[in-house]
């Protein structure tokens, strides 16, 4: 079994939860995940037991090498006899080799641990998503995308980092129970009161941990609403951007960060007490050791004293990583507790059955389905304060929480009996029939589609399917690759078929405008592409998978007349002939061509039958298609001017069949000839070498640096300080070179000890005040300027890209940087004080230590160019891996997943190469100041070599820690430099506000608008799509836009995209010389594609700040995460009510009826003649039904206008375009003068 199999097994049998209880789940999941690592863990566990013993037990022989160097000191200068000098030599070797030993084990356990951290990471990434994808509505309304993105970024990596210190917490205690015992064998009972202080210690330890784990909790909790409500932004960037809502929801995220950085606040300076406690207990343990072993009468000998020292200095890394170990299991237990939500989540259940010889092909029984309610809210009050209360004040609270139960039960229910249910559906669909399913907007259709392929919970009855089922949804899913990826999906590429799709789904002229056909990427969402080009793009996938029964919802809604028409006889009628066919459509003239129908109404069947049946019944159907449908005789009048048109082509000697075949195979090679060229999205870009100097500048810039750096300076020194002098100070009091009492040693030692741990807070607490200041003012200037960056940065940078910058980078900078620049800080400086010490008493020292630390340059430079790029590789892949339905496929997912930890992985056997070599650098260190004390045996004295070799080894691992922090603080400065990025280079639009050039505050009071010469392009390298536009439209004036291709752009009158060249005028203002927030609150804009987050609906309007009288609404129905709970028509509606509420001069519809059948758009259109009888409307449509009623049309086409007039005068151009689209439509001039008629006296009442 390969790693990445090992990975996905591991994550399936840690969390294969399906049919698991519940309840049992914690106890479940330790032991299915063991087994598939155990062979990692255990071996990892003897590996680390081995390192420690070697390492605890190396003071033995440093005790060893001090006696040896005492009785040569002592028998030279009484010219006794002294120990051969081969016994030292000896010792020094055996120092040498369990250095060595040591170390080896010690990195063989880290690198077998975090290989299975590897393995859960890529098993658990894997998995999330696997299971998003089968979640059910109710899930997903708690599990939105920003919180599955915050699992993977955050929660993943500390079960991945918890993997590689899980052991420490149960060895570090033993490394101190055998450091204790020996202690005890050199102190005897003074070691007791040493001892005594680390137990004294724990209890506020533990007080310290429990308090972090809450505010990590606390913190990640307002990390999660942050997470959510970016991604909702960012997904919906375009929205916000006709709206101006740019700065309040600026304010929104900024308030959810301030309140996630008073945890993180709490949290650092917390830790930095913590850490302090940590590194200061060996100093003051060895302080109330030594002190209680001279009180007791116990002379102060150099073997006794520095090899206990050398012991309590050994306590160091134990306590050092014990709080990270201990920190990393709460944080991988509080990931693990979060990623439960995942994994306990309900999940869609099997709603339907294959019977592959079942005589028709679908059969539905009594079947009924509902959408899932919310969840209920939790209860926000505290359970704390139970103590001390009165019998009346208990009373009061068990009745007030009866009462928030009783509200809370209440409230479930009643949404429980106000969500949409679709009842008692019985259906039996013959094999190779085209159905069709109609209804008005809300009625249900949607839903019924969504219950039968099990996307919505079946509460009764059967479904059974006679074949495989293809879906094609109303929402155009695209994801971020070329379009031939998008339609072959994961499915072998089959050129003959392939390209029947394509020219099945209309989408060949497009592929030849594309500059690189077929292998174009389509970017973020397809955000490249129109709305028809998206959905025609989507119909090709559903041709392409070749299911035997196709569900069709709506899919021509997004198309305009004659590519509709085109798509349904290609699709509906010829490509799909023999399958099995159902189609939602509001296009009532495909009706008469459909073999069945079912009429929805208010989730019900009001009525089925043939089209003949329904007609003569004269029911609600009858009614509806006699007002607004087309007449047989339209339909015949059509097919008889097709079959004519044929019939020349005939006579003049060439078949239809043969000039299409012809056209086909031209197009066909012409794309075919297409290559990748440039591609849309823009490649992430990547700093390669060192950090730059500017990036530590401005992030202590960011950081208060000029008010910190003196501090941690000051810091730093006191800490060496001490640390240096209480060292040697045992010297000097173990040979009483001042003439003082024992109690003056006795003080300044304690002092010293003291003054330690006051300086390790002091350091720690500067580095916390760094932190927080530096991330929450990169946070800050980062999201500013994205959020004012142009459209262009979103439509070619991808959403995931951004996500992981404001999750992954900026949990980087809260939680790492600033402990890796601590600890970096720290053993640099304790390298300096140890090279001072050691090469005062042993001053041929320098030669050596030059050499080693030649030695660490090398290998550090070497580590850190691979380690850097390793890191920026990692720190920009995890963007890759999708996190909603409509960006990926599983097989995909899990090879994305497999790329990612390529990177990762290396790093991890990177930094176990620089660890191995670093130790070995350090043994050898310890080994010359080993040989050069017993080659000075007869000149310093034993309590100086008992010093320098207590010293050597405390230190030694620091030298290798410092170069790896160094490496480390570079890693994450990655993610400083990457947030840098966006906080300065990321390019800006227009300014939003231009004080000296703000229009008047009644701007625009007319509505005039005025486009001369417009040229415009969507980014410099690409050609134009408006070339030349000019036209003038009058206050007041309602303008229809339709087109051959789409092609025109409602971005220009609102700046989304400059204009090339040109001018537009608002009331005799150019709208490119005032702020972009004066130009955008002056208009509203329907879009085609709206913005709807997991709120109120009545919080859809405009967000706080935006003066609107919403007073008049009373909406509480909750609107889930991107409008999940409404259909497409409805989100339209909701965003129509957006526009009304703005009361806007100039209003612009982006097809914004395109998703409503035409009784609700005839509603509409009333409406907006009403409410905006006197505004200016640009209404852009491919239904023509929608804008025949308004005062002009304009027809563009190739990107220029060719035709702008009366709908009755166009209509009147038997040669024009407007009248060749309006017949194919079936709209008559007696429609238009109707139309035209119907909306004067809508205006006139």
């Amino acid at each position: 079994m390969t790693r990445d199999q090992q990975a996905y097994s591991i994550a399936l049998a840690s969390f294969s939860l399906e049919n698991s209880d519940v309840r049992d789940v914690e106890l479940q999941v330790p032991p299915r995940a063991y087994p598939l690592i155990r062979p990692r863990l255990t071996s990892s566990a003897v590996l680390k037991i081995i390192g420690d013993t070697a390492q605890v037990t190396s003071p033995l022989v440093v005790k060893a090498i001090i006696n040896f160097a005492s009785e040569s000191y002592s028998g030279h200068r009484l010219g006794q006899s002294v120990p051969p000098v081969g016994k030292g030599i000896g010792l020094t070797f055996a120092l040498l080799l369990m250095q060595v030993v040591a170390s080896l084990c010690t990195h063989h356990f880290f690198y077998r641990s975090t290989s299975a951290g590897v393995l859960l990471r890529g098993g658990l990434i894997t998995a999330i998503y696997t299971r998003s994808l089968k979640l059910t509505s109710r899930a997903r309304s708690t599990l939105t995308n920003g919180k599955l993105v915050n699992h993977i970024s955050t929660d993943v990596s500390r079960i991945d980092f918890c993997a590689g210190y899980f052991h420490m917490a149960w060895t570090a205690p033993i490394q101190l129970a055998i450091c204790l015992v020996l202690l005890i064998l050199n102190l005897g009972p003074s070691a007791l009161a040493g001892f005594a202080f680390f137990i004294l210690a724990t209890p506020p330890q533990t007080i310290v941990m429990k308090r972090m784990f809450k505010l990590r909790a606390k913190s990640m909790e307002w990390t999660d609403k942050r997470a959510k409500l970016l991604q909702e932004l960012l997904g919906g960037m375009k929205v916000i951007k006709f709206f101006a809502w740019e700065i309040p929801f600026l304010a929104r995220i900024t308030e959810f960060r301030k309140r996630e950085m008073a945890y993180i606040r709490s949290l650092l300076l917390l830790r930095s007490a913590n850490n302090a406690v940590a590194m200061s207990m060996p100093a003051l343990a060895s302080v109330i050791a030594f002190v209680i072993y001279s009180v007791t009468g116990h002379t102060l000998e150099p073997d006794v004293i520095f090899t206990s020292l050398t012991l309590f200095n050994l306590l160091r890394l134990p306590l050092m990583f014990l709080p990270v170990s201990f920190s990393a299991i709460a944080d991988a237990a509080n990931a693990t507790s979060r990623l439960y939500a995942v994994f306990e989540a309900e999940l869609l259940e099997k709603t339907h059955t294959v019977d592959r010889d079942l005589k028709v092909a679908i059969e539905v029984k009594h079947a009924s389905f509902t959408w899932d309610s919310p969840p209920p809210e939790e209860e926000s009050q505290s359970k704390k304060r139970r103590g001390r209360q009165s019998s009346k004040v208990k009373a009061q609270v068990k009745a007030d929480a009866a009462a928030k139960r009783k509200q809370l039960d209440d409230k479930a229910k009643s949404d429980e009996e106000n969500v949409f249910k679709v009842r008692d559906i019985n259906m039996s669909i013959p094999r190779g029939q085209l159905v069709a399913v109609v209804g008005s907007v809300g009625s249900g259709k949607t839903s019924l589609l969504q219950g039968l392929i099990g996307e919505m919970r079946k509460t009764s009855g059967d479904i059974v399917f006679g074949g495989s089922v293809g879906y094609c949804p109303q929402s155009a899913w695209i994801q971020n690759a070329t379009i031939r990826e998008n339609i072959c999906f994961g499915r072998p590429f089959e050129e003959e078929r392939y390209w029947k799709a394509v020219r099945d789904s209309c989408l060949e002229p497009d592929l030849e405008m594309l500059p690189n056909g077929d292998m174009t990427e389509v970017g973020e969402k397809g955000i490249s592409l129109s709305g028809g080009q998206k959905q025609r793009l989507n119909i090709c996938r559903a041709i392409y998978c070749d299911t035997e029964i196709q569900i069709f919802d709506d899919p021509l809604s997004a198309l305009d007349a004659h590519v509709g028409k085109a798509v349904f006889q290609n699709v509906l009628q010829n490509a799909t002939s023999g399958k099995t066919r159902i189609l939602v459509t509001h296009a009532l003239h495909f009706l008469p061509q459909v073999d069945y129908i079912y009429v929805i109404d208010d989730g019900r069947i009001a009525e089925r039958g043939t089209y003949p049946e329904l007609m003569a019944k004269g029911g609600e159907f009858s009614l509806f298609v006699t007002e607004f449908g087309s007449s047989e005789d339209e339909e015949d009048r059509e097919r008889k001017a097709e079959e004519d048109a044929i019939e020349g082509d005939r006579d003049s000697g060439k078949t239809k069949d043969e000039a299409e075949e012809k056209k086909e195979k031209e197009r066909t090679a012409k794309i075919r000839g297409s290559v990748a060229g440039a591609a849309l999205m823009q490649t992430e870009e990547r700093n390669t070498g060192a950090i730059a100097w500017g990036a530590y500048k401005d992030y202590m810039k960011a950081g208060h640096g000029d008010v910190v750096a003196p501090l941690l300076l000051l810091s730093l020194v006191l800490m060496q300080g001490t640390t240096v002098v209480s060292s040697y100070w045992l010297v000097w009091w173990q040979e009483r070179t001042f003439n003082h009492p024992q109690g003056f040693y006795m003080g300044i030692y304690a002092g010293l000890g003291v003054g330690q741990a006051v300086a390790n807070f002091l350091m720690g607490a500067a580095f916390a005040v760094l932190t927080y200041f530096a991330s929450q003012s990169l946070h800050r200037d980062a999201i500013r300027r994205v959020m004012h960056a142009p459209m262009s940065f979103f439509e070619t940078t991808p959403l995931g890209r951004i996500m992981n910058r404001f999750s992954k980078d900026i949990d980087t900078i809260d939680n790492l940087l600033g402990e890796a620049l601590r600890m970096f800080m720290g053993t640099f400086s304790a390298i300096l004080g140890a090279i001072i010490l050691i090469s005062i008493v042993l001053p041929w020292f320098l030669i050596g230590v030059f050499v080693i630390l030649l030695g660490y340059i090398y290998a550090a430079a070497f580590y850190r160019a691979s380690a850097r790029e390793l890191k920026r590789l990692d720190s920009g892949w995890p963007q890759s891996v999708p996190m909603e339905k409509q960006n990926g496929s599983d097989w995909t997912t899990k090879k994305r997943v497999d790329v990612e930890n390529r990177a990762y992985w290396l790093t991890v056997t990177n930094q176990r190469w620089l660890g191995i070599r670093l130790d070995f650098l350090g043994a050898l260190l310890t080994f010359i100041v080993s040989m050069l004390t017993v080659g000075t045996r007869f000149t310093i004295s034993p309590a100086q070599t008992g010093l320098v070799l207590s010293y050597i080894l405390s230190v030694q691992q620091a030298f290798g820690w410092m170069v790896r922090q160094s490496a480390e603080v570079e890693n994450n400065m990655n993610s400083v430099e990457r947030i840098l990025y966006y906080a300065q280079e990321v390019e800006q639009e227009a300014p939003h506000s231009l004080p000296e050039k703000k229009p008047a505050a009644s701007w625009p009071a007319h509505g005039r608008l005025e486009l001369k010469n417009v040229v415009l392009s969507y980014r410099p390298e690409l050609p134009p799509v408006l070339k030349g536009i000019s036209m003038s439209v009058k206050a007041g004036e309602k303008i229809g836009i339709n087109w051959r291709w789409e092609e025109f752009d409602h971005d220009c009158p609102l700046r989304l995209v400059e204009l090339t060249s040109g001018s537009i005028l608002l009331d005799d203002v150019d709208v490119s010389t005032i702020g972009l927030t004066d130009l955008r609150n002056g208009l509203a804009i329907i879009p085609q594609d709206p913005l709807l987050s997991a709120t109120a609906a009545e919080d859809e309007l405009p967000p706080s700040g935006a003066q609107t009288p919403v007073n008049r609404f009373s909406l509480d129905t909750v609107i889930e995460d991107e409008g999940g709970n409404l259909s497409v028509g409805q989100r339209s509606l909701v965003s129509l009510a957006r526009a009304l509420v703005k009361n806007a001069r100039v209003i612009i519809l982006d097809e914004a009826t395109a998703s409503v059948d035409y009784e609700t758009d005839r509603k509409i259109q009333d409406t907006i003649a009403y409410e905006f009888k006197d505004r200016t409307i640009l209404c852009i449509a491919h239904r023509l039904r929608t804008i025949i009623s308004y005062d002009r049309i304009c027809v563009l086409d190739a990107g220029q206008i060719a035709e702008f007039d009366t709908p009755t005068k166009l209509y009147d151009n038997t040669d024009g375009i407007f009248r060749g689209m309006c017949e194919r439509s079936s709209i008559t001039l007696d429609d238009i003068k109707l139309a035209v008629k119907a909306t004067t006296h809508d205006t006139d009442d």
